[in-house]
């Protein structure tokens, strides 16, 4: 199950590159996955690179939105421009003594400084950051379901669920098909 999610983070990065929202890892980074040497029980977290997006959900014009209080919401999108739906992301690379070298995501919102979250219910909020190492604020970031070209899903780490929304309903996370594709806009 891991392997397969690390495998659609690949592919992932490779879709979000199409898309021009990401640019693709290196043939190395893709492809490295090499035990820690036997001295150290596990390499530490680093941050390979950063960057921001607004998230667009589905295929309407609203967007991913926070407030000071910690609410995740959609509003008509406002990207770029309003720093509450504008968020950045911080992509770190990790290892396992059981997979090898892995990579996730923290997304945090660009006017309030919090990080995305949620828990094992399925609510979505933001957070002061912990990330890395506060798993329900890391983020696998995966291809859209098939036939949403362009679209990504961002599953949360520590529950497995991924993050889905729609106008007129809560931010949640948890399998609602089509709600869960986002597009990254700039």
């Amino acid at each position: 199950m891991f392997t397969s999610k690390l495998v659609k983070l690949f592919v992932a990065g490779a879709a979000l590159a199409v898309a021009g929202a990401l640019s693709p890892l290196s043939a190395s980074a893709a492809t490295t996955s090499q035990p820690a040497p036997a001295a150290t029980a596990a390499t530490a977290t680093v941050a390979v690179r950063s960057g921001w997006f607004g998230l667009r959900a589905n295929d309407v014009n609203y967007c991913l939105d926070g407030n000071a209080a910690g609410s995740v919401y959609l509003n008509p999108c406002q990207v770029p421009g309003n720093k509450y739906q504008d968020w950045n992301w911080t992509e770190w690379k990790a290892y396992s003594p059981y997979q090898g070298y892995y990579y996730f995501y923290s997304i945090h919102d660009q006017q309030t400084g919090r990080c995305l979250d949620s828990n094992a219910a399925g609510k979505v909020y933001t957070n002061p950051c912990q990330a890395p190492g506060n798993a329900y604020q890391d983020w696998y970031w995966g291809p859209g379901a098939t036939g949403w070209s362009g679209y990504a899903q961002f599953t949360d780490v520590a529950t497995s669920l991924p993050l889905w929304g729609t106008p007129g309903y809560p931010v949640l996370t948890g399998a609602q098909v089509i709600y869960n594709n986002w597009r990254p806009i700039q």
